[in-house]
């Protein structure tokens, strides 16, 4: 597995496996806890290094896990994008925090990141009873 070490101004993506093989023919890629406009060059240029180190490719299957997240700006829907044109596909999201969904919505790219995301539904399923 690799790991990265990146230091972008004062963003620091933090040492451990950013991807794995997770079985099936699934690359599972885990965000660093941080990603904001001090990190997120380095971040998306140390995922396509690993992209290419693994030959992944359309037909590749890819989830982002962003369950180590705990600090982004809006930033990181820009990176979650990237990473989808790379792919050539939207990405099957996990775990993205509450504040995360938020602001993909607020951004008008659930639909695209978050795909029916569970949590995206509760958000429009609660602003749906506040409507009535």
């Amino acid at each position: 597995m690799a790991e990265a070490s990146i230091e972008a101004g004062k963003g620091k993506v933090p040492d451990g496996p950013m991807m794995a093989d997770v079985g099936d023919g699934t690359t599972a890629i885990t965000l660093p806890e941080r990603v904001d406009n001090s990190n997120v060059l380095a971040v998306l240029k140390s995922l396509e290094a690993e992209c290419k180190a693994r030959r992944l490719t359309k037909e590749s299957r890819v989830l982002v896990d962003l369950v180590r997240l705990k600090e982004f700006d809006s930033t990181v829907l820009s990176a979650l994008l990237e990473m989808g044109r790379y792919a050539g596909k939207p990405l099957a999201v996990h775990n993205p925090p509450t504040k995360l969904v938020s602001l993909a919505e607020l951004y008008g790219v659930a639909d695209f990141l978050l795909d029916d995301h569970p949590e995206l539904r509760r958000m429009r399923q609660e602003r749906e009873a506040q409507a009535q």
